[in-house]
């Protein structure tokens, strides 16, 4: 079996060797349909007419007498008809009989027969994994992959391989390609879970496993997963969880022993004593001589109290297995209780021989070397075992008992009674203390979090040196607010315990929260050395590397806590959220949507998938998704604003109006409020109100680039043109790369008569962005006029320029300006540009494109009508023009009962 429980007392363990082979899985059939030997042929058809090749079978493979009756027939068929179909199918029947040299030799021939077929090197891949041959499966394999890269089979037989060769890394991203594929592979779920448990990843196995029952697998399968399921969470010390599996596991397979051996090891971990030794009889039932179920049986009948009853079992055990302590350590305890004390001194001498460090077996020798008076011998046990545990109450009250019948001794006798009643006073004080910690968190759990710092204070000043308890005071201190408090626990909690992983975890969340990185780093740090596979402290690693720019560590740090703890969401968010920085949206966008499948209300991801659906051109996903995020979190304005914005770039204006309200409406003092809804009172040409808006903006926030930028443009528009410079002063003070911003604050200053200084803004804004063709036009024309010399500079450029967009008329440039324009939300000046590009260009060759243009800047600016008309335009003019067909169906799609706004001639 997979799992050899044959180890030790109370223990699953894995055996080295895989019990499910690719034939038992029926990997075959799933991947190439194989025929059998005579299917789709005729019994009476010719022999083959490939005379130019020729295979043959090593004779050990041909010989009658080792063959069974398929075997035997494959055989005969595939002289007869000498094809690779013939030859796969000979090899899978040696496969399914284990005669793996054969199955190699089979498929051998069947690929010299055929050399393209994938089903023989499929299966010859599989015949040498279970041939241990890893290394030449991984060639096989990659070569099926070069022509069919889609194959799930082919990748998780390559995880296998990888996985034998101790490649682990290579063997789990295989198994994950494979279920990416088909993520309704049971197998590929199996084996990837037993990769997990292999690395003690207890977490993420379970979450395989589970995934596998889930599908459901086949029976035979099915049965399998419940057993690794069990014994997964048997290695957490879950076993109220491993004991339902395990019951209905022997209900099915009432003769496997070696379930009934694992149940009644649950039974005995539960303290359901008579129900193991039940489990345990119905083992040896089965196989008398399994040995580990005789010492599981024996333990069991003692801890009921059935010395006798033990006897029996224990003494075979020892017979069985004569090398082994525990064994002989039992023994001793039985017969000390029921034997002579001649054979339990015989007995736990040997248990000695062979492990000199039992403590509780020279405790247990002295005791009956004492009632048989032989004080000096017990004695010099009792020495052996306070050396071995010097707080070890039962050797000080023996060796003080003893040493007091020894007039001579009584120093000693009274320094060992000393010592046995203060080892004896601090067992009273732990279990005084256990009470207190039980109160504490009893009150922790009711949300009292003052009741339970008391508690947990009482339990310290019983047992100071209690690492467990400094750190459930830390953490009833967090849910006070007393920072310092709680790291100052933390700290005890590890200088006490340094291997205490939890505790390192927990003072590295306090650190990350007070921003003291460095330090952070170092708890989480520690905290995966001490727990390998610690998820949530590789996740919170990968934060800390993300706000310092290390993407690719950080990336590094989300993918290992995802697969240390595949149900941890956060860990799949801010995987997503390193991959959408890197504008790797699609792969971000599967991130965000494992972790809502996860924890279907985790508005952080939901507002992450928003946003990357939105990057990617899918507004009404984008829309969908944030509409969720808003029933989610109806008095969250960051979720109105989202939605707003979603809305307002599929040209709902009203929709994103009404958002923007709720939000301003939710938090009256947001500045990002009051300019979104500035910026849809601008759009929909209400600009009393838009000032109104962005003012109440600049006021909560004087240094808010986006509403300076707006209103400076809005008040240009409304001639005040003194007021618009000042504002885009303040704004290119903020941001002088800005060069929307620069070119504006040049426009104002040409306009009050500063004509070098709009220059030298407009060289700022050239500067910013050398593709921002109106202040690079506009430049060039101002400094021809005044003469200066560097204006053929910047006119070549403006040649090179149109050049290289191929602007070789007027209308190319005003319809580039028009753009400039619209990305600038200056629609006014958009617009007109639109419209004299139109009216110069009439039915030359860029009117589709004119007239596309138009459109999109009606409809951002909420002209729907307007936008509607000119995108039909586009597309009889140019039909199949996709980015008009898209708008036209996003405007299509609107409500019914939607207000077109028309603009004024």
């Amino acid at each position: 079996m997979m799992y050899n429980r044959g180890t030790g007392p109370g223990e699953m363990r894995r055996a080295s060797h895989r019990v499910l082979s690719p034939w038992i899985l029926g990997l075959m059939v799933l991947a190439f349909p194989v025929a059998s030997p005579a299917q789709g042929r005729n019994s009476s058809s010719l022999p083959s007419k490939n005379l130019l090749t020729t295979v043959s079978l090593p004779s050990a493979c041909t010989t009658s007498d080792k063959a069974s009756p398929q075997i035997s027939s494959a055989l005969q068929n595939s002289t007869l008809h000498p094809d690779a179909q013939a030859y796969t199918a000979l090899g899978n029947l040696y496969g399914r009989a284990g005669r793996f040299q054969c199955a190699i030799a089979a498929f051998q021939a069947a690929l010299v027969l055929d050399p393209n077929s994938s089903p023989a090197r499929y299966s010859l891949a599989l015949a040498f994994l279970e041939n241990q041959e890893a290394a030449r499966a991984v060639t096989e394999l990659h070569g099926i992959l070069k022509k069919e890269p889609d194959s799930y089979l082919a990748h998780n037989a390559l995880g296998l391989a990888f996985q034998s060769l101790k490649r682990d890394d290579k063997a789990q991203g295989e198994f994950q390609t494979a279920l990416k594929i088909n993520p309704r592979f049971a197998p590929g779920y199996y084996y990837l879970s037993e990769l997990m448990i292999s690395q003690n990843k207890y977490v993420a196995a379970v979450y395989y496993l589970k995934q596998a029952l889930a599908l459901p697998p086949p029976p035979a399968l099915a049965a399998q997963i419940k057993l690794t399921l069990a014994v997964a969470y048997s290695k957490q010390g879950n076993y109220p969880a491993a004991k339902p599996l395990l019951e209905d596991l022997a209900r099915q397979q009432p003769n496997n022993a070696a379930i009934h051996k694992d149940l009644g090891t649950a039974y005995a971990h539960l303290e359901d004593y008579p129900k193991a030794a039940a489990e345990l009889k119905k083992v040896l039932e089965l196989d008398p001589h399994n040995d580990v179920a005789l010492l599981l049986l024996a333990k069991a009948l003692m801890d009921m109290s059935s010395v006798k009853g033990a006897l029996p079992y224990v003494t075979e055990y020892t017979h069985q297995k004569p090398d082994d302590p525990d064994g002989w350590e039992v023994l001793g305890k039985a017969l000390r209780a029921a034997g002579p004390p001649e054979a339990a001194v015989d007995a736990l001498r040997h248990c000695l021989k062979l492990n000199p460090s039992s403590y509780e077996a020279h405790c247990d020798l002295a005791s009956v070397l004492a009632q048989m008076g032989r004080d000096n011998e017990a004695i010099a046990e009792l020495e052996k075992a306070k050396k071995l545990k010097p707080n070890g109450t039962d050797a000080l009250y023996q060796l003080a008992r003893l040493l007091a019948r020894e007039k001579t001794q009584g120093t000693a006798a009274s320094d060992n009674l000393e010592a046995f009643q203060k080892a004896k006073h601090d067992e009273d004080l732990s279990t005084l203390a256990s009470v207190q910690v039980n109160r504490g968190k009893d009150a922790l759990s009711s949300g009292h979090a003052s009741n339970a710092a008391l508690a947990f204070r009482e339990a310290l000043r019983l047992t100071p040196n209690n690492a467990k308890t400094h750190f459930d005071l830390a953490v009833a201190l967090n849910r006070l607010g007393d920072v310092a408090g709680e790291q100052s626990e933390l700290a005890k909690a590890i200088e006490i315990n340094p291997k205490f992983a939890e505790a390192h975890y927990q003072l590295g969340v306090a650190y990350m929260t007070g921003g003291k990185n460095s330090e952070a780093r170092r708890e989480f740090l520690a905290a995966i050395e001490n727990q390998p596979a610690y998820a949530e402290a590789e996740n919170n690693l990968g934060v800390l590397d993300g706000r310092t720019g290390r993407d690719t560590e950080a990336e590094e740090m989300f993918h290992r806590a995802a697969t240390d703890n595949p149900q941890y969401a956060e860990a799949f968010l801010n995987w997503g959220l390193i991959l959408a920085n890197r504008g790797q949206f699609r792969e971000a966008i599967e991130k965000f949507n494992k972790a809502i499948q996860l924890k279907s209300d985790f508005t952080d991801a939901l507002t992450a998938l928003g946003m990357a659906e939105g990057k990617i051109g899918n507004g009404k996903e984008a829309i969908k998704v944030f509409r969720q995020v808003v029933a989610l979190q109806p008095q969250s304005a960051i979720s109105h604003l989202n939605l707003g914005i979603a809305l307002a770039d599929q040209y709902d204006h009203p929709g994103a109006f009404q958002q923007f309200t709720d939000a301003v409406r939710l938090t009256p003092n947001s500045p990002v409020a009051h300019y979104n809804l500035g910026r849809i009172y601008y759009d929909m040409e209400q600009r009393d109100k838009a000032r109104d808006e962005l003012e109440t903006a600049c006021r909560l926030q004087p240094n808010y680039p986006p509403a300076l930028y707006l209103l400076a443009l809005l008040e240009r528009q409304a001639g005040r043109i003194e007021r618009s410079a000042e504002l885009a002063q303040q704004l290119v003070k903020l941001e002088p790369d800005n060069s929307d911003a620069q070119y504006l604050l040049g426009q104002n200053l040409l306009r009050l008569g500063k004509t070098n200084l709009a220059i030298e803004h407009w060289e700022a804004a050239v500067n910013a962005n050398p593709e921002n063709a109106s202040a690079l036009y506009n430049l060039a024309q101002q400094l021809r006029k005044t003469g200066r010399p560097e204006a053929k500079a910047y006119l070549d450029r403006v040649a090179e320029f149109q050049k290289e967009r191929q602007l070789t008329d007027r209308v190319r440039q005003l319809g580039n300006f028009a753009l400039d324009a619209a990305r600038a939300r200056n629609w006014p000046l958009a617009i007109e540009q639109s419209r004299q590009a139109l009216q110069i260009c009439g039915d030359c060759a860029q009117s589709a494109q004119l007239h596309q243009n138009l459109g999109l800047i009606y409809c951002r600016k909420g002209d729907l009508a307007d936008g509607k008309r000119e995108l039909e335009l586009a597309l009889k003019i140019r039909p199949g023009n996709s980015a008009a067909e898209k708008a036209l169906g996003i405007i299509s799609a609107l409500p019914a009962n939607y207000s077109i706004s028309k603009s004024p001639n």
